[in-house]
């Protein structure tokens, strides 16, 4: 899980580094907003990386969670705030 949160914050630096004024992701149609502690994550990640497209649903929505919430972060932190 380190390593995902490394490669989000990498990205953003990257693209605000370039002047990017927006972030958009797409979400799927199930998609609630809710927030998920490190533990949940961490264990949600093993479970995917260990079963794949096999893993539990509600592992899938504790990743997509976990996600868009550090994203959301990384969008309004005021080192990388986009408008």
């Amino acid at each position: 899980l380190g390593s995902l949160t490394q490669c989000l914050e990498h990205l953003f630096t990257h693209f605000t580094r370039e002047n990017a004024k927006a972030c958009a992701i797409s979400l799927p149609p199930w998609f609630v907003p809710r927030e998920v502690n490190y533990g949940e994550a961490e264990t949600a990640l093993e479970q995917i990386q260990t079963n794949g497209e096999q893993a539990a649903p509600e592992h899938k929505e504790s990743m997509a969670c976990w996600s868009s919430g550090n994203l959301r972060n990384y969008a309004t932190n005021s080192d990388y705030r986009l408008t």
